[in-house]
């Protein structure tokens, strides 16, 4: 305010006698006004649209399963390594081919991806629990076979009876139930690109079945005839020892060990 009294007292010629004349500071005023008062929209940048091979994608999903829901398409496309939002698919179905979803459906569809993913969580869990039951028996058998002594024999063969009772057979039992379940739950199909790995590690796991009637049933009645026979003498004998050491019982351990392993990497890789 007092430049600006000053410069109505003294003549235009004379204001080069100020450090900031009275133009400059107006200049001022006037830019803090407009900063003020002028509001730039910033809205948020848009994101990069679909290419054309997603997109194409998305439609041909839509049309060839009916019964899967925005969530579901955005499911799959996630397992497939492409990221899009359920309102991206959305989009695109009602701008390219007509196709629209009510929400009563959509819920459906949530319904039927929880039931899926319940379903391959189990899958995973029972296979953990497998594994731990095989692990656990087989490196409790170990110590008794290392041991020469018939009471440590017992305690361990008897510490390992729960590992094949409650891990072992009902692992398996359910690591197959739970598979075919998780196949029908996420509606693959039998032999489709990219989700033959599944039907490939369900038949290498399904192989391990006929070891039961083969290998283990028959000599678990040559073991448990060695073992009585031992307990009547009071010590280890030879054919108790032999039986321990069975190398067809040892091999079809080994086997079932290779199996897990095999299926654990097409889990994994997913190859085909």
């Amino acid at each position: 305010m007092l430049l600006a009294l000053a410069s109505r007292l003294l003549a235009r010629h004379r204001w080069m006698a100020f450090v900031v004349t009275p133009r400059t500071v107006l200049r001022w005023h006037q830019e803090l006004v407009r900063r003020k008062w002028t509001y730039r929209h910033r809205g948020r940048p848009g994101s990069p649209g679909l290419d054309q091979e997603t997109v194409e994608l998305i439609i041909r999903m839509a049309k060839e399963n009916s019964r899967w829901r925005y969530l579901r398409i955005r499911w799959e496309l996630r397992r497939l390594g492409v990221r899009v939002s359920a309102t991206a698919i959305r989009k695109v179905l009602r701008r390219h081919s007509g196709l629209t979803i009510t929400p009563s459906l959509q819920t459906i569809a949530v319904v039927d991806m929880s039931l899926a993913d319940l379903l391959r969580f189990l899958h995973v869990a029972s296979a953990f629990w497998y594994v731990a039951g095989l692990i656990g028996r087989d490196v409790v058998i170990g110590r008794a076979r290392r041991s020469d002594d018939l009471g440590r024999i017992r305690a361990f063969l008897d510490a390992s009876a729960p590992f094949e009772r409650l891990m072992v057979v009902p692992g398996s039992i359910a690591v197959m139930t739970l598979g075919l379940l998780t196949w029908w739950a996420e509606k693959l199909p039998l032999w489709g690109v990219g989700t033959r790995w599944l039907p490939v590690s369900l038949m290498v796991f399904a192989s391990t079945i006929p070891l039961v009637p083969l290998v283990f049933l028959p000599r678990g009645k040559v073991f448990d005839g060695a073992l009585a026979s031992a307990v009547e003498v009071g010590h280890v004998t030879p054919e108790l020892m032999s039986a321990l050491r069975d190398s067809a019982v040892a091999a079809a351990r080994g086997y079932e060990f290779v199996v897990v392993a095999v299926v654990m990497l097409l889990m994994v890789t997913k190859p085909f």
